[in-house]
């Protein structure tokens, strides 16, 4: 084949075109290597890349680098920027909520009830029934200083020396010093000789509304506690203390004829609980 020879014009014209062509690809170069905020690190197939370290993350959807504000996360480790608005609010674990009693605003509890008050008093006057007589009545019980509340309620003992108790049928405080009476003995009935065996609770015979041995439960003297009459009128909530503040007196009966000759009563005690 022949070779053609090329002029002047032919070579200046590929001189042109190879410094076009160089030019081309050195502005095409340095336009890649322009970075920003916000399109740094794209490939030329259109896929963001980060430019971080390994074990940052890599790919972002939208191309933008993720700023030190942001999360970071490594294969170990998530760190998570403070809330902007202050410090984060704590969680179920926090502090715990204050109890009723923690909280200036809320009902206090109410005190508890205080105990009744005990009052004791007794009398160790013997006194000796008359012949013929249904009653006997006991040496009178002066109670004082029970205070401006109520009685709540009463405990009366006795030792009573008789030959024949059945023919005890009842037993009350009466008169009270508010001209009341209440029943201290319950129904029910006596056997054998004396009731209780000498002064004080124990060895007397105890009438107690809190009780519950039952009187048909005792035997012959009858030394102990037992319930008292439980009804109306009762040794329980018999009426206020200023009411009840002076003489009471114990009376012994029979329902059957005259008490036998030398029935005494020998003494006597009461115990008054009271509450403000």
């Amino acid at each position: 084949m022949a070779r053609t020879n090329l002029g002047p014009a032919s070579t200046l014209t590929r001189i042109t075109a190879l410094c076009l062509l160089v030019g081309f690809y050195l502005a095409c170069t340095a336009k890649d290597e322009v970075t920003s905020p916000s399109t740094a690190g794209i490939s030329s197939e259109g896929q963001a890349t980060i430019m971080a370290s390994p074990n940052d993350i890599r790919s972002s959807p939208s191309g933008i680098r993720p700023s030190p504000s942001d999360i970071r996360s490594s294969p170990g480790n998530v760190r998570t920027s403070p809330a902007p608005n202050g410090p984060p609010t704590p969680g179920p674990s926090g502090t715990p909520t204050p109890g009723p009693s923690g909280s200036p605003s809320g009902t206090p509890s109410s005190p508890p009830t205080p105990p009744p008050t005990k009052h004791t008093f007794t009398n160790s006057t013997p006194v000796v029934v008359t012949t013929g007589s249904n009653t006997v009545d006991s040496a009178p019980i002066n109670v004082t200083g029970l205070g401006t509340g109520s009685v709540v309620y009463a405990v009366v003992t006795l030792y009573v020396s008789i030959s024949d108790a059945s023919q005890v049928r009842f037993i009350d405080i009466d008169p009270l010093p508010n001209g009341s009476f209440v029943a201290v003995m319950p129904s029910g009935s006596f056997t054998g000789v004396n009731l209780g065996t000498a002064c004080g609770v124990g060895p007397a015979l105890t009438f107690d509304p809190n009780a519950t041995r039952q009187l048909s439960a005792g035997v012959s003297p009858y030394s102990g506690t037992f319930q008292a009459f439980l009804g109306s009128p009762d040794l329980r909530n018999i009426g206020s203390s200023a009411s009840l503040t002076g003489p009471w007196v114990l009376e012994v009966g029979s329902g059957a004829g005259p008490l036998p000759v030398s029935t005494t009563i020998n003494c006597w005690q009461l115990d008054v609980y009271t509450t403000p």
